[in-house]
């Protein structure tokens, strides 16, 4: 037989459940026509079948390694989601089974943060998963902080040791631009309650008071802290999707209908200066 087809044959073997539960129970006869397999195909199955007992062991060893993959995915880059779907009562094992049925079983190897992107997506999107109000919204939060910490791994090491930039509000000689150590999100609920109180999480349902919270790299730590921002901060980091001077800044603010930036926005600015938001460059 020919070696690559027996290792994609197999491969199918241990992703694909309902080949898994017919190969493992010996069921060979209407194989081909089921799965669309070719002949070296089906006499790789048939072969798999006819050792069945041995075979068994190694797809559902491998299948419970990837339900521990899952678990491991979310405990480096969604901890407080984790720990909140635990505290709900959920099976995070049975969970990540249906994740994975999603992506043919997919063996994340080394990419951590990206298989915690996949599995928050799905997560987002499951009711079961989100039944408690702010659950949601605790996965969206820390989605951003996964999407933030792929693009600083991205980053070169002398570009994660770089500091924001200092400057004032309303000095007309800057430029002013987002910086890659931070990302906002935009809740419907108010995670600030989980945040504090950690027992809390996921065992009481949080009130809608919708907030701006962000996650943002502390490079000295190597790691990352949430926090909240005022609307106003909010308003101007939205406006700087491209660099701007405070011009062109105010032109954005006004075309999005909020106010230009005035001398009480130096709080706003500092804030997102402080959570490295922004950085500025020399106009």
């Amino acid at each position: 037989m020919n070696a690559q087809t027996v290792w994609l044959t197999w491969r199918r073997i241990m992703c694909e459940q309902p080949l898994a539960a017919a190969v493992l129970a010996g069921q060979v006869d209407d194989l081909q026509e089921r799965f669309s397999l070719n002949d070296d195909e089906y006499a790789v199955a048939r072969e798999y079948a006819h050792e069945a007992s041995g075979a068994r062991w190694f797809v559902e060893n491998y299948r419970f390694r990837m339900r521990n993959s899952f678990l491991n995915a979310l405990e480096n880059g969604a901890p407080l989601t984790l720990r909140a779907l635990m505290a709900d009562g959920h099976d995070v094992r049975e969970l990540g089974a249906r994740f994975l049925d999603t992506v043919g079983w997919r063996d994340y190897g080394p990419f951590v943060y990206t298989y915690c992107a996949e599995a928050l997506a799905f997560l987002r999107n499951d009711e079961e998963a989100v039944r408690v109000a702010g659950m949601g919204d605790l996965m969206g939060l820390e989605q951003a902080a996964v999407t933030m910490l792929r693009r600083v791994g991205a980053l070169g090491e002398s570009a994660r040791n770089a500091g924001a930039t200092a400057a004032q509000a309303d000095d007309a000689s800057v430029v002013w631009v987002r910086s890659p150590y931070c990302e906002l999100y935009r809740s419907s609920t108010q995670l600030a309650k989980w945040l504090r109180e950690k027992g809390t999480l996921g065992r009481e349902p949080l009130p809608a008071v919708p907030g701006v919270y962000v996650a943002y790299y502390v490079d000295d730590e190597r790691t990352h802290r949430f926090g909240m921002l005022p609307e106003r901060a909010a308003q101007i980091y939205d406006a700087l999707e491209q660099p701007a001077d405070r011009a062109a800044l105010n032109e954005r603010l006004i075309a999005r209908g909020h106010a230009p930036v005035t001398e009480a926005d130096a709080r706003a600015f500092e804030l997102l200066r402080q959570c490295r938001a922004i950085d500025v460059s020399e106009g």
